[in-house]
């Protein structure tokens, strides 16, 4: 095809005007996007830069999730993770200080440690994606002193709560709690409940599905009646063909549904002291043939 010089001036002119029309089409592209990163708690905050320009260690560490030096190399300056980013804590005590949102978190601590996650100062740890706990506490672990009013782990409608791992698992000193608006799978470890305090340890408002046997075990000292479990959604058994016993004191408004083998929630309406007790209102219960509840 044959081209005249004017044809393509005239292209060369469209260009012109087109062109600040695609960049700027570009930057709010750009800006649309959510870059979500994954983040490793390293607990590096008592890592500095010397005088020499050099990495050392001291300078007074924090266990704060909101110190960023925790979230990177040794003096780095990384995190912390926030809306739709993925964390993982490991071998660490991590204390929660402020209101955070993220999207998946695991928190897979060594079975024997001690370390906790812990939510202080009335703040909320709001989880929109899978929160996996693997091993370790929620709430305060024993031996870091209660100095700080609790906190609230949140899993947001659509998300998930994935307890696994054969690891027993505990609510400790600090009275957090869990609220459960999206869907929890515990399929390992006993949970242990030690002095949740003036509110429950867990309040499920969606679903909590146990496909294992292991049990809801009650370590409180006798005479502190803990609020252990409200359920005012759903909380199924579905795996495991023996007994889930619930030693903790179980107050319902929903529906306890045995699809298989026995969920026993020890000690009628009130035992106190170790064998914890139910609290059954308006909820319904539902046993599938040759289950029980």
């Amino acid at each position: 095809m044959f081209r005249t010089a004017s044809h393509e001036m005239f292209k060369l002119k469209l260009l012109g005007l087109l062109r600040p029309l695609m960049v700027a089409g570009m930057i709010l592209l750009g800006a649309g996007v959510v870059h979500a990163a994954t983040y490793t708690y390293t607990g590096n905050s008592n890592t500095y830069l010397d005088s020499n320009g050099s990495c050392a260690a001291g300078g007074g560490g924090t266990n704060l999730w909101s110190d960023p030096r925790n979230w990177a190399p040794p003096c780095g300056n990384a995190g912390p993770p926030g809306p739709g980013d993925s964390a993982t804590i490991g071998d660490f005590t991590v204390n929660v200080d402020t209101n955070v949102t993220v999207g998946d978190l695991t928190f897979s601590p060594a079975a024997t440690s001690g370390n906790a996650i812990y939510v202080s100062n009335n703040a909320t740890l709001t989880s929109t994606g899978t929160f996996t706990w693997i091993a370790g506490g929620l709430g305060n672990a024993p031996g870091y002193g209660v100095t700080t009013p609790s906190g609230t782990f949140h899993i947001a409608p659509g998300g998930q709560w994935v307890i696994s791992g054969a690891a027993d698992k505990r609510f400790s000193e600090s009275f957090d709690t869990v609220i459960n608006d999206g869907s929890a799978t515990w399929s390992g470890g006993n949970i242990h409940l030690y002095q949740s305090g003036n509110k429950p340890a867990i309040t499920n408002n969606g679903t909590f599905t146990a496909t294992t046997d292991a049990s809801l075990i009650e370590d409180t000292a006798i005479g502190l009646d803990p609020i252990g479990f409200v359920n005012n959604g759903t909380f199924r058994k579905t795996g495991g063909g023996g007994i889930t016993n619930v030693s903790w004191a179980f107050t319902n408004h929903g529906l306890v549904d045995a699809q298989m083998g026995s969920i026993a929630l020890a000690g009628g309406i009130e035992n106190g002291g170790m064998n914890g007790y139910a609290h059954i209102h308006d909820g319904t219960f539902n046993a599938a043939a040759g289950a029980t509840g």
